[in-house]
């Protein structure tokens, strides 16, 4: 549900609460002027700018972002993120007025970041204070299509990276430290950039940290068939870690020349394509930590820039996740908004701010899916939880994995018990060399989610199980559609404490650890030559 809060606004893109319990909200205008909503209304005078400062040639030039420092209460700076005139991505340093905490001193700006880049677009946008107390911000690769320059993947630029700095020295320029424990602190190289955090990344244009647990949610906009959006639990650091562009899109090998192994890279829990079940550009939103709407509670939110389509994700309790996607939601969406208390926001181009809200129930949830080949048809199971909201269920078919139609449907019986068992035995003749399945489940309100994909060959049951990693004590059995190439068990620290390739073509395995691993929580990497798995385990 998306009510309109402010209108007639020039290309809303940000938005940034100073946390000194004003309750106002700085909306940032890609037009170069931030204003501010307070009290049901929007001042007339803008909080800043910029307009003279910053190229606007390019839909993705402009005054892109803005953040609070964590301190902004008592030392009154805020950051701004913007493309100067000369085309540079630029992160600046102002105070607020002394005199008048709703106006910024425009004297008291100094550049923290001024980075050339060769083309117009992918100029990343967004600052965030993460829980270290420390700056991020994303920067795109530079821009062109399929990074000709390749610099997501080199350390010698600062583009295509998630960048971290302490910034806290507020009187020696260039006004920033590098943390200590950064990838490349200690490098000699003086050519290697120290500012790295994270790299990989094609244009992280929207990205938050949850405000409870610090979890990075990064959605990373893809270049001609994927979208894609990571977790990266605070757990597991983001330091150090690769996402992957420009060798893989999403899940997809792109132009792996010069690549390392897959299990140097890092992978996206979900990816969209580019149809009218996806988009064009991933927008990136939060977890919802608002009081308001108790029905997001436990989803993160996001959308695509043009479909109209959005996406609430949520954990599967397994280590996997459940994404739901919605339709007709506001467009041409630029960004999403958290205020103090958590309650969440979405800008749009057309100049509209919306407050994010829910009139629906929780989504049906899927627990299982099988499928397994029996003669001439193909018998499917699944089991549902919470199908009070249940519609109907669609069966897919597919011969690619990618592009499904649907085969049949079955109505939803409404049950209000915890759970209830479905089965349908579809006569199919399998004259293809792969077979794809997937339920398309359609919640009362139009809402829909789907099933993972099941994979069926000539010869049969290729091992399609809704968790493929089963722990039994120190036992891990390992299932897979797909050859297994390698696995990673990762603890609590991040630290990597068992990795082994396989390269065979096994799609199932066992794991014993009971003489390496103590007794606790683990996180599993599954790599595939189809995709990658992710699940938490216990160890006993």
């Amino acid at each position: 549900m998306f009510t309109p809060l402010v209108t007639g606004l020039s290309s809303p893109v940000d938005m940034a609460v100073p946390g000194d319990g004003s309750n106002r909200l700085f909306i940032v205008q890609q037009t170069g002027t931030i204003k501010i909503y307070q009290n049901g209304s929007l001042r007339s005078t803008p909080f800043l700018d910029v307009t003279s400062l910053i190229s606007t040639d390019y839909s993705e030039r402009g005054l892109l972002s803005m953040v609070f420092h964590p301190n902004y209460k008592n030392n009154r700076y805020f950051f701004i993120y913007y493309t100067a005139l000369s085309g540079n991505v630029t992160v600046a340093r102002y105070q607020t007025s002394v005199a008048d905490s709703n106006v910024a001193d425009p004297s008291s700006a100094v550049i923290l970041f001024s980075i050339p880049k060769p083309y117009k677009n992918h100029n990343g946008g967004k600052l965030n204070f993460g829980p270290d107390g420390d700056l991020y911000f994303g920067t795109g690769d530079g821009g062109s299509g399929g990074n000709p320059e390749n610099t997501a993947q080199m350390n010698t630029s600062l583009l295509g990276k998630l960048i971290r700095v302490n910034v806290d020295d507020f009187t020696t320029a260039p006004y920033y430290t590098i943390p200590s424990d950064n990838p490349f602190a200690g490098s000699v190289d003086v050519n290697v950039k120290k500012e790295i955090f994270a790299m990989g990344l094609r244009n992280p244009w929207r990205w938050s940290f949850d405000k409870q647990t610090g979890d990075l949610w990064l959605a990373d906009v893809g270049q001609d068939l994927w979208e894609e959006a990571n977790f990266v639990s605070a757990g597991i650091t983001a330091n150090g870690l690769n996402f992957g562009w420009r060798c893989y899109e999403g899940t997809a090998t792109y132009n792996t020349t010069g690549c390392g192994s897959i299990g140097n890279y890092y992978f996206p829990f979900f990816t969209y394509p580019h149809n009218d079940t996806g988009g064009i550009a991933i927008v990136g939103g939060y977890y919802y930590r608002g009081t308001k709407y108790p029905d997001l509670q436990g989803y993160y939110i996001f959308t695509d820039y043009t479909s109209g389509n959005g996406w609430l994700t949520t954990s599967n309790g397994s280590g996997g996740w459940i994404t739901t996607r919605q339709t007709n939601w506001p467009s041409p969406a630029s960004s999403f908004g958290q205020d103090e208390n958590g309650e969440l926001y979405m800008t749009s181009l057309n100049g509209t701010i919306y407050t994010v809200g829910t009139a629906i129930v929780t989504p049906i949830k899927l627990l299982s899916f099988s499928a397994e080949k029996h003669y001439d048809r193909v018998i499917f199971d699944w089991t549902t939880e919470n199908e009070i909201s249940a519609k109907q269920f669609i069966l897919e078919h597919s011969t690619d994995g990618i592009n499904f139609s649907a085969v049949t449907s079955v109505d939803a019986k409404g049950q209000s018990q915890n759970t209830y068992e479905y089965g349908y035995d579809f006569k199919n003749i399998i004259s293809d060399p792969d077979n794809y399945y997937r339920i398309k489940m359609i919640n009362v309100d139009g809402s829909f989610t789907y099933s993972q994909i099941v994979k069926l060959s000539k010869l049969g049951y290729d091992g399609a199980v809704d968790h493929p990693i089963i722990v039994q004590g120190h036992d891990i059995h390992i299932y897979s559609s797909g050859t297994i190439k390698l696995v990673k068990v990762i603890d609590e620290q991040g630290n990597i404490v068992f990795e082994k390739n396989f390269n065979l073509s096994h799609t199932y395995i066992d794991i014993n650890l009971a003489t390496k691993l103590a007794r606790g929580t683990y996180i599993i990497r599954l790599f595939t030559d189809e995709n990658i798995e992710t699940q938490k385990v216990f160890l006993q």
